[in-house]
């Protein structure tokens, strides 16, 4: 700044105003960042601010019930909630979708589901009640079950009470535990948030730093400080997560509440709730009334859905078997948590990293070697196999499995007049994608003769009524599916034919560590090794190291949630100590969504018995349809295009 020749007054006149300007520019400068004064006297951004009063109201309400009705209505001719949201709905529309039949289209349609409930107490105590409902072109709107799901600390649980009384009830049970490398992939089902959305006013205002948010100053941002809605100034965030974006208009003048939430997904319709809320005698601004529409394509009108308050409590004490997953005498249980006590743990305390449980790996060396040995005794003892197993899922199957030195045959039969579970004939119902049917396989023989594999299968798809033969070179084709993959770890662990043996680097304490704390199962203490199959997918063993580390349990880990379990049975046996009786296998979903559990029972067995030629035999009828994928039928030029796809085809 120049000031010779000037007076001292004109000087310091001068350097008043820089001062003031400078002062103003500052100012200038917080009010654009949303600057707020805190108890210290600093001035806050915008995201501190707003999330410094989210989380001063949840911590104010410790505990709260909120129940209420969802009103829909739908247009003439509506017919199915667009693709990806047919069950998205706490309130109850859980069957309008492809498939169903048409609504009546001279007339527009309403209905109001019954009472959905919202239950909080703490950070991890939740609890959603809602009914689920189905149309029918004959019945018109009818309800289908009564859903009831819960977060107890790391316990959660979904059970289902079917509308009819000859269905019995179902819940399943899982528990949230520590995972190192979480997949990040959408789980589309995942517990109070896609299968529950239209929580997502009451999540944001009562429990907006729960995991099913996701909201943080951490992965949002500030889009505007003073976002028009309606006449309302509202500030406007934005949190990208890897497969789609969220927006929240939060309103500074009603202790920073949500009034408008918007969700846009790549591969699904866009959701925009518009937030009523009111403060209530407890002083608490809080969702009152929230709305959406969505329509199946642009060019249709949308339905509308608005769910209304009718009573709302906070800071009032709950029963206290609110959180319970308890359930009621002749319920079908799906249990992946029991007598698993080692992941008893609380995320906010522990470090995901920590690894003070698990044996240091020199010693835990020792142990892996022991069991590779012993499951390397083994195999080279059982030569050859023989098992016919009958298993109850989906539906019935009787399935066989043949292994006798380098040929393997496994094969499956339905039983002549085996009905499939209301589950598989509920998933046939909906078309495929262009409007095809899925087809069911009803009978299919694979055989690898040591260099070749061939599979001849039939269905029940009018597109192939003669049955098709597949032949392929190598021994692709033998990765057999769960049933399968529980004989080849017992018998087979270690054979590489066999895409689903998971155990080929058994010795490495880097692959598989070995934990300190044994399980038990019943009277048995078990050795427990764990590993991660991929990004978010952990799962475990555990073995009895009195019968040469059999393995009794298997377990998987998705993403932190349980996922499924299974349970191996044995019998006494002569020619190899202890033979494989069966297996049990309850799965609880992402989410706690339902799956028939998967029951096998072996009918009969050999093991190191000759076994008949015929078995590794495939004689087609003349009316199968041969499909011979050794042979290369592209033009040489694009042969010679991509060599590169080639090789690794091949490997």
């Amino acid at each position: 700044m120049l000031t010779r020749g000037l007076s001292p007054a004109a000087v310091l006149s001068k350097r008043l105003a820089a001062a003031i300007l400078l002062l103003v520019g500052l100012f200038g400068r917080f009010v654009a960042q949303g600057g707020q004064e805190s108890q210290s006297g600093v001035r806050l951004p915008t995201l501190d601010r707003v999330f410094a009063a989210w989380k001063a109201r949840q911590e104010r309400i410790k505990s709260f019930y909120f129940a209420w009705n969802l009103h829909v209505a739908l247009p003439k001719g509506y017919q199915f909630v667009p693709e990806g949201y047919q069950f998205p709905f706490a309130g109850g529309l859980a069957g309008v979708r492809k498939g169903d039949v048409a609504l009546d289209t001279a007339k527009d349609v309403e209905f109001t589901a019954p009472l959905s409930e919202w239950s909080g107490d703490g950070r991890d105590r939740l609890r959603s009640d809602f009914t689920a409902f189905l149309y029918s072109g004959v019945d018109g709107w009818k309800e289908i079950q009564r859903s009831r799901v819960t977060r107890n600390g790391i316990l959660n649980s979904r059970l289902l009470f079917p509308a009819h009384s000859a269905e019995a009830p179902k819940i399943a049970i899982w528990r949230q535990v520590p995972v190192k490398h979480p997949s990040n992939r959408f789980r589309s089902a995942n517990l109070f948030e896609e299968s529950e959305i239209d929580l997502t006013p009451l999540r944001l205002a009562l429990r907006p730093t729960t995991t099913a948010s996701d909201w943080s100053p951490e992965n949002c941002r500030v889009l505007s400080e003073d976002a028009l809605l309606g006449n309302v100034h509202c500030i406007k965030l934005q949190m990208d997560k890897v497969d789609h974006s969220e927006r929240c208009w939060v309103d500074p003048n009603r202790d920073y509440s949500v009034v408008r939430w918007e969700r846009r997904h790549q591969d699904l319709a866009a959701l925009d709730f518009a937030i009523e809320v009111q403060q209530g005698p407890d002083h608490e601004w809080l969702p009152h009334r929230w709305s959406w529409r969505l329509s199946p394509d642009a060019a249709s009108r949308a339905a509308s859905f608005e769910a209304t308050v009718t009573r709302r409590m906070i800071n009032k004490k709950l029963p206290d078997a609110t959180f319970a997953a308890d359930y009621p005498p002749g319920t079908r249980v799906y249990d992946a948590s029991v007598d698993l006590p080692i992941y008893d743990w609380d995320d906010r305390f522990v470090d995901r990293d920590d690894q003070s449980g698990m044996l240091p790996p020199d010693e835990a060396r020792v142990t892996l070697n022991a069991i590779a040995d012993a499951w390397l005794k083994r195999q080279a003892t059982v030569k050859r196999l023989k098992y016919t197993w009958r298993e109850e899922f989906l539906r019935t199957k009787i399935n066989t499995l043949c292994i006798d030195g380098e040929k393997v045959m496994k094969e499956f039969k339905v039983p002549a007049g085996a009905s499939p579970s209301p589950q598989l004939v509920e998933f046939l119902r909906v078309p495929e994608p262009g409007g095809r049917r899925t087809s069911l396989i009803d009978q299919s023989k694979t055989v690898f003769d040591g260099a070749t594999t061939r599979s001849l299968w039939f269905s029940d798809d009018p597109q192939s009524p003669g049955g098709i033969l597949d032949i392929t070179a190598g021994s692709r084709g033998l990765d057999g599916g769960p049933s399968i993959d529980h004989l080849i770890l017992v018998y087979r662990p270690f054979d590489a034919r066999f895409k689903d043996s998971k155990v080929a680097q058994l010795r490495d304490p880097a692959r598989f560590r070995v934990r300190k704390q044994k399980g038990r199962i019943g009277n048995v203490e078990c050795v427990v090794i764990e590993t991660e199959d991929g990004p978010g997918w952990q799962l475990s063993y555990w073995l009895d190291p009195a019968r040469d580390y059999l393995p009794l349990r298997e377990h998987v880990v998705d993403d932190g949630q349980d996922h499924k379990r299974v349970d191996y049975s044995y019998r006494a046996d002569p020619t190899c100590g202890w033979a494989l009786a069966g297996w049990t296998e309850p799965i609880a979903g992402a989410g706690g969504s339902l799956w028939a559990p998967r029951t096998d029972t072996v009918i009969e067995f050999t093991v190191n018995q000759p076994i008949p030629a015929s078995d590794f035999q495939i004689d087609p009828p003349p009316t199968v349809k041969v499909q011979d994928r050794r042979i290369n039928r592209r033009a040489a030029r694009q042969k010679a295009r991509d060599p590169a796809s080639d090789a690794r085809d091949a490997k």
